[in-house]
């Protein structure tokens, strides 16, 4: 696993936070607060148990669903959590997380959303070429 995931779910795949709480992200930041509550912390658990019967395929357009490119959108209530697929090992990556007010994500968010998924990968591919990782900047 990354330096920086803290695993949160594991079953079939393993849910994990971009961070820890060493190295805090965007991610791990926002739902370590938002993770407090109970009811968002047990319809994540739900999600995560739907999606856990058919993973990397399960879609629901209410709950989970495809947001662009390598991107999944889980909605649980005003909370987006932006997460990616990782086959190596088979785990869903939260990389970005924010309360939305509209219909469509602000471009705003998309740009910090797809900044975040750029760390992630560049310290995947640090990671795969054996470089050590001291900090997220």
């Amino acid at each position: 696993m990354l330096t920086f995931t803290t695993e949160l779910y594991k079953d079939v795949f393993s849910f994990c936070l971009f961070g820890t709480s060493r190295h805090k992200t965007q991610v791990y930041k926002y739902l370590d607060n938002r993770l407090t509550d109970k009811l968002i912390s047990k319809k994540l658990i739900s999600i995560l148990n739907a999606i856990n019967s058919d993973p990397i395929r399960y879609v629901h357009p209410q709950k989970f669903k495809h947001l662009e490119d390598d991107v999944w959108e889980i909605k649980i209530k005003s909370l987006r959590i932006a997460c990616i697929w990782d086959t190596k090992p088979n785990s869903l990556i939260a990389i970005y997380a924010f309360d939305k007010k509209q219909n469509r994500w602000p471009k705003q968010e998309l740009i910090n959303m797809r900044n975040q998924k750029s760390k992630y990968y560049d310290i995947k591919i640090k990671k795969l070429n054996g470089g050590k990782i001291e900090r997220l900047s």
